[in-house]
């Protein structure tokens, strides 16, 4: 009962909006009795939890408010727990890297070789950045102090990432930012993201694949969407390096 309705509320919000949602309920076309669809009308109405996006109360949930307090020291058996064993282990001469599914997000834990010590964590949105909740990320957006891949635009960036992206990657053409610094907002840690598309059309001046300046690029609104986000816990290494790991083997099957 819980999936047939948790369905009929998506596909009624995606074609007339929430409001909507609460009409139709009560009105019971699900075949749900008068009375249950008016307590369900009330708990959908009810304030979401301040720590979850609304678009991902019922789907990804439990997965969204785990990156709210994962850390370094988070044991590799609540990943586990929380995602299922890893869809994917890759090693190199200096890393290795484990591959998390989840339902609007991939995570990412990246090791030293010996997968004794987490160096590095990431997210890649393959459906919904807003869903995407950025770990050790805290700044203040309205009523929330909570950050997902969605928030993160080019004012953020050009003020916490100096000079040039990566280059365009010619196929699938994104860039990693350098590294980005938002002192206690982010845990004094460094980040980096991953942008995607942005052209010479969009960006004028720039070449197609070309870097981007944070700082003195001409790029029009939407030009680019963030959809991954690395997050260096060791200290010592740039987590750009790490985001081209994590977007070679995304797409490359390479690591």
């Amino acid at each position: 009962m819980k999936s047939e309705v948790i369905q009929y509320r998506e596909r009624v919000e995606s074609e007339r909006g929430p409001l909507k949602v609460l009409r139709s309920l009560v009105r019971h076309p699900t075949g749900l009795s008068a009375p249950f669809a008016v307590a369900l009308a009330l708990c959908l109405s009810a304030p979401v939890d301040g720590n979850t996006q609304e678009s991902c109360f019922f789907e990804c949930k439990e997965q969204f408010k785990f990156m709210q307090g994962y850390t370094e020291y988070t044991p590799r058996a609540a990943v586990v727990e929380m995602f299922g064993n890893p869809s994917r282990v890759a090693r190199n001469e200096f890393a290795a890297m484990e591959e998390y599914q989840g339902v609007s997000l991939n995570f990412y834990i990246i090791y030293d070789q010996d997968m004794k010590k987490v160096k590095n964590v990431g997210l890649y949105s393959f459906e919904k950045p807003e869903n995407a909740r950025i770990p050790f990320l805290h700044m203040s957006i309205g009523d929330r102090d909570y950050n997902v891949l969605s928030d993160i635009d080019f004012a953020l960036l050009s003020g916490s990432c100096g000079g040039e992206t990566s280059e365009g990657d010619a196929r699938y053409n994104y860039r990693w930012t350098p590294s980005c610094y938002f002192g206690r907002p982010g845990m004094y840690r460094n980040f980096s993201f991953m942008l995607m598309g942005g052209d010479s059309e969009l960006c004028p001046g720039m070449e197609d694949f070309g870097v981007i300046n944070l700082q003195e690029h001409k790029c029009k609104p939407g030009a680019i969407s963030v959809d991954a986000v690395v997050v260096d816990l060791s200290g010592e290494e740039d987590p750009n390096l790490y985001g081209e790991l994590i977007s070679s083997f995304i797409y490359w099957s390479e690591f």
